[in-house]
C-alpha cells in the first residue's frame, strides 16, 4: 500500500474541518480495502476491477413517482472471494 493507492495526498482543501474530512474518508477507504484484501486473499487491484463492473440503474415510474433501482452484478464477481461477503452484507439481489 502507497500514497498513490490511498490517494490522500494533495490535499486541495483550505478549512481545516475540511482537511479532516478528507483524511478521515481516505483512512476509512484504507481500512475497508484491507479488511477485503485479508478476507478474500485477493490483491486491491484485482478487488477494485471487480468492483468498478457494477452497475446501477434508476427507473422511476411516472405516475406513481416510484424509483427503482436495479444492480447489475457480473459473473466475475458473484464467481470472486468477494461472493461471500457480498451475500453477507446482502448488497446485491440474488
Amino acid at each position: 500500500m502507497s500514497k498513490f493507492d490511498l490517494e490522500a495526498r494533495p490535499i486541495y482543501h483550505q478549512r481545516e474541518d475540511a482537511i479532516r474530512s478528507h483524511v478521515l474518508i481516505c483512512f476509512v477507504a484504507l481500512l475497508i480495502e484491507k479488511y477485503l484484501e485479508l478476507n478474500t486473499k485477493m490483491s486491491l487491484r484485482n478487488i477494485r476491477l471487480l468492483v468498478w463492473n457494477i452497475t446501477e440503474s434508476h427507473i422511476r415510474d411516472m405516475v406513481t413517482k416510484e424509483t427503482f433501482k436495479f444492480i447489475s452484478p457480473t459473473s466475475e464477481i458473484m464467481n470472486s472471494p468477494l461472493n461471500p461477503l457480498i451475500k453477507k452484507w446482502d448488497l446485491l439481489p440474488h
